[in-house]
Parts: structure tokens; C-alpha cells; sequence
């Protein structure tokens, strides 16, 4: 299958919508009060089914019975509609669509990958699944307006709109965060280039901070300095007009690995960092031991509440990540389509229009008001015309918020909620983080979809993903523990392309050249 974006196609598709909208002669129908905007409803509801991730959250597996929750009755309600949720458990998720697929036990909604993703690729060609082009040029609106360009894109395939995506419209997730009660006793100022943070994490260690900057395996979440000069070691970019890794670029990446060998040699990271597992790394942040390190943004105000604990004066902060000697900083970006919702082809139209115009209440400011702060008079009140909410104080009401304005919050843009992050000052800060911080870095790089063949071919040569490919990682290792010059790093490459690296770098120039399956992600700032 041809997998290359139509982006003109789509963008017509959206322009033409908007046109109707405006025009007198021809109006696409939109969700009705009886249909996905809330409201009394004579017509009666509109029933399907829909199977979703667990995602692991708590709320979720510790119902009795979801489909009788308070507040998917209460969606139901707003909605006019009698779903029927059928929850796939996270850690049996892929498997469970493939069975789903063989027995060919397809439910009315289903949530899955992007249509190009080997999970998918087979139903998709097979026809499982319907095209959305036509009804969401008639029911959906919204969808159309809120929705980025570059994320229709990841669910077309041919021209064709196969799933309503989850997105972010910003892809920069990750920050770089400073015990900032630790750099104030330092007396230093918050560091900016990769110099200032190696001068900072010295005096980290002088007053006694166990690990001063928190590494773990596969340089998982340790990232940054890599990234300051742009050698991100799990990325593809351009040079020289050719896709290659990032790590080509070895007079850069010699110097990003001398940096780590440096906080090695000085005690600045853990001497165990190359074994050490999330869960291990956890551990030492949420009690203290950490003085910088980087992850999502969005967790802060966890990362706030585990150190409290054992901490109380400890305070976290985000900050802009260490910039490189040509002005590089930041961190590789997510992909814009989180998750997917596609329509069983099967469906007959009535009943698809109607599940395509709930989608579409979703990014409407009722649905937002709903999904964020809950219910009037409950969850939330308004004062002088200001919603005011009932922010969580237990960790029941944390669990909730987090299933009502994630889980049950199907289709929206989830870079942050700014409903209720802008309820409390340090929600605020999150915002003015995202903005200010995140706005302003990060790394382009090049992605491909479907993946490459040649990467199921050579699996320790995988460049496009979160992790580095087994065989860089463990040359990388040997050069920061020492065991081996940094200034061989050149023949590492030529390794690479003689273990089967020539032969992803020969198949992902002829994608590149055809545009078959190809995207080019930016940070924000550079769109």
C-alpha cells in the first residue's frame, strides 16, 4: 500500500466545510441539540459499541461495571447516546485487536493505531473500516476546524480519512526539570548552556547531592545532552540533502558523548546508570537524591506531590534545557496523533453520521466545560461568571478528574487543560511553561509510516523510536565507561552501515525521494 498524504486533498476537504459553513447554499449538518450537543432529545438514543485501552488508569480498573458509571451516563446523556464500552486491557492491547481482527469481531467504534502501523495495515486494505471523508465533511464541523493539518494526515491513507484522532498541537512534551531549592543553594543562576549545567551539576555534588544529574538505561528520559548538539541517537534528520541518523554528524556526537564520559569520570550521574530501570530511577527522584533531570512536562505537579513527601522544602521547576555551541536544545518530538477512533465499515450511514457528530461535540467548549471541571453544582460552581472548581485534594478526586478529562475525553487536543491548569498558580506555571519553555525548543526530525521494512530485517539497527538501536547504545556505553576511545566513533559508523545500516539508509532515501510515507516533525517554533 501506497501510504502517502494527501495533505492537498484533506486541506480541500476542510476549506470546503468552512465554506459551506459560511455560505447560504449549502450548510453541512451539523450535531443537532438531539445529537451531541447536550439538551432534551425526543429521538431516541443512538447505541454502539466502542473498545478502548485501559491506559492503566486506576479509576477504570477498579470499576465494577464502567458501562454503569456515573459519568458515562452523564455523557450519555449529554450526548443522546447508550454506549457500550468495551475495555482492552493495556498490557494485552495489540494482541487483543489481533484477535479481534481474526475472529473478524469488529465492535462499531474501535481505538487503534495509525492506519499505516502494522497493527492495523491489514484491516485497514481489507476494507474494515470505513472512510470518514463524506461524513465528516457533512456531520463534523468541528472536528475539521480544531483538528491540525499534519495530524489528518497521520490517519489518511490514498485520500481516504480512516480515524478521528486524540492530538497534541504542540509535540514538545518533555522539559528539563531543577530541584530549584538545590540550584538556590548553589548561588549559581539557572544554567542555559551545556558548560553552565556541568557547572552547576559540580556544585550539586560539592553540597552533597547524591546524583546530580539522573541518567538510566538506554538513555531513556537522559537525553539532553545529546540533543545540545543535535546527535539525537534515536532520530533520523537531513544532511546534506540525504536522510541519515543524527548520529552521522560525528564531530558533534564525539563531543555530546565526551559530555556524558565527563559527568561519569566526576561522579555527576550514577555509576550504575546504564542498568538503571524506570522504576529504580523513580525511586531516587521522588526521594531527593536527583538534582536535574528531564521528563513530561505534564507530570510536574506529580513529581511535586512524591518529593513532599520526603522533601517538604524540596521545590521542582522546569527550565530550558542545556543549548548546544550552535543553539540547539530541547528534546525529540511526540508524534501529533495520540489515538485513533475508527468506524466499523459495516455501520450502516444513519447510525455512522450519528457516531461521527458525538465525536464532533467532543471539541465544542460544552463538551471542554464538561470534560474538564464536570458537572455544575458538583464539581464545580460559578461565581461573578467565573467557573470556579473543586480542585482534587484526595487522591480518589485526582483519579477521577484524571479518567473524566483523559480517558472518557476521547477525541481532543491534550497538550494541556487549560480549564484546569488555570484553576491554581501552579497550574498556571504549567501553562506559562508549555508557552514560554516548550514554545520556544525542541528538534526537527524525520519520521517514516509505515516503518521501514529494513528495520524488521536488522532490529538492533532501529534508529526511528524512543530508545536508541541496540548496537549505538552499547558503543555509547563503552565510551563513556572508558572501555573504548570516543574518537573511534567514526568506524562505529561504518559498522553500522556494514551490519545492514546501508541498507535502511538505501530504503529510507528512496521514501524520502518519493514522499511515500513520510513526515517531517517540527517543534513549535520552527512551523
Amino acid at each position: 500500500m501506497n501510504r502517502v498524504s494527501k495533505a492537498a486533498g484533506i486541506l480541500l476537504l476542510a476549506i470546503s466545510v468552512l465554506t459551506a459553513c459560511s455560505s447560504g447554499n449549502s450548510t453541512p449538518q451539523q450535531s443537532s441539540p438531539n445529537n451531541g450537543q447536550g439538551g432534551e432529545s425526543s429521538a431516541s438514543p443512538t447505541k454502539f459499541s466502542i473498545a478502548l485501552k485501559t491506559e492503566n488508569f486506576k479509576y477504570v480498573l477498579s470499576s465494577a461495571d464502567i458501562n454503569k458509571d456515573k459519568w458515562v451516563k452523564e455523557l450519555e446523556s449529554r450526548t443522546n447516546t447508550d454506549l457500550d464500552l468495551i475495555l482492552l486491557p493495556q498490557a494485552e492491547y495489540q494482541q487483543k485487536l489481533s484477535l479481534i481482527f481474526a475472529g473478524n469481531d469488529i465492535p462499531d467504534v474501535l481505538q487503534g493505531f495509525v492506519p499505516s502501523s502494522d497493527v492495523m495495515r491489514a484491516a485497514v486494505e481489507a476494507g474494515t473500516f470505513m472512510p470518514l471523508n463524506e461524513l465528516l465533511q457533512q456531520h463534523a464541523p468541528h472536528l475539521l476546524k480544531e483538528i491540525p493539518q499534519d495530524v489528518w494526515e497521520r490517519v489518511t491513507i490514498d485520500g481516504n480519512i480512516y480515524a478521528i484522532p486524540k492530538w497534541i498541537s504542540n509535540t514538545n512534551r518533555r522539559v528539563t526539570f531543577v530541584r530549584s531549592d538545590l540550584l538556590e543553594a548553589t548561588g549559581l543562576a539557572t544554567p542555559q548552556t551545556v558548560e553552565e549545567f556541568l557547572d552547576v551539576l559540580r556544585a550539586f555534588k560539592n553540597n552533597g547531592v547524591e546524583i546530580p544529574f539522573g541518567a538510566r538505561e538506554s538513555f531513556n528520559y537522559s537525553d539532553m545532552f545529546f540533543n545540545a548538539y543535535n546527535v539525537n541517537p534515536f532520530s533520523f534528520k537531513i544532511m546534506d540533502g540525504e536522510v541519515v541518523p543524527a548520529f552521522f554528524d560525528t564531530e558533534n556526537m564525539m563531543k555530546a558523548i565526551q559530555v556524558y564520559k565527563t559527568m561519569y569520570d566526576e561522579g555527576l550521574m550514577a555509576k550504575d546508570f546504564a542498568t538503571k530501570t524506570g522504576p529504580a530511577f523513580e525511586k531516587d527522584r521522588d526521594s531527593g537524591k536527583i538534582g536535574i533531570w528531564n521528563h513530561n512536562l505534564n507530570l510536574v505537579e506529580t513529581f511535586r506531590q512524591r518529593l513532599s513527601a520526603s522533601v517538604p522544602e524540596g521545590v521542582i521547576d522546569p527550565i530550558g534545557a542545556p543549548m548546544g555551541p550552535d543553539g540547539d536544545k530541547g528534546y525529540k518530538q511526540y508524534d501529533p496523533a495520540l489515538r485513533m477512533y475508527y468506524l466499523n465499515s459495516k455501520l450502516d450511514e444513519a447510525k455512522a453520521a450519528e457516531i461521527v457528530k458525538f465525536f464532533d461535540w467532543m471539541v465544542t467548549e460544552e463538551a471542554e466545560l464538561f470534560f474538564s471541571l464536570g458537572i455544575e453544582g458538583e464539581t464545580y460552581e460559578v461565581k461573578d461568571g467565573k467557573n470556579v472548581y473543586n480542585v482534587p485534594v484526595t487522591e480518589e478526586d485526582t483519579l477521577l478528574e484524571q479518567y473524566r478529562s483523559v480517558f472518557l475525553w476521547m477525541v481532543q487536543d491534550e497538550t494541556y487543560n487549560k480549564l484546569i491548569l488555570e484553576q491554581t498558580e501552579s497550574g498556571q506555571g504549567v501553562i506559562d511553561a508549555f508557552n514560554n519553555i516548550l514554545g520556544s525548543e525542541g528538534l526537527t526530525h524525520i519520521e517514516f509510516a509505515p516503518e521501514l521494512e529494513s528495520f524488521r530485517k536488522f532490529p538492533d539497527l532501529v534508529v526511528n523510536g524512543l530508545l536508541p538501536a541496540k548496537f549505538i547504545e552499547e558503543s555509547i556505553l563503552k565510551m563513556i565507561l572508558g572501555k573504548q576511545p570516543i574518537a573511534e566513533f567514526p568506524k562505529v559508523i561504518e559498522e553500522w552501515k556494514a551490519k545492514g545500516g546501508q541498507e535502511i539508509l538505501k530504503e529510507a532515501n528512496e521514501r524520502y525521494k518519493a514522499n511515500d510515507g513520510v513526515f517531517e516533525v517540527k517543534p513549535p517554533h520552527l512551523k
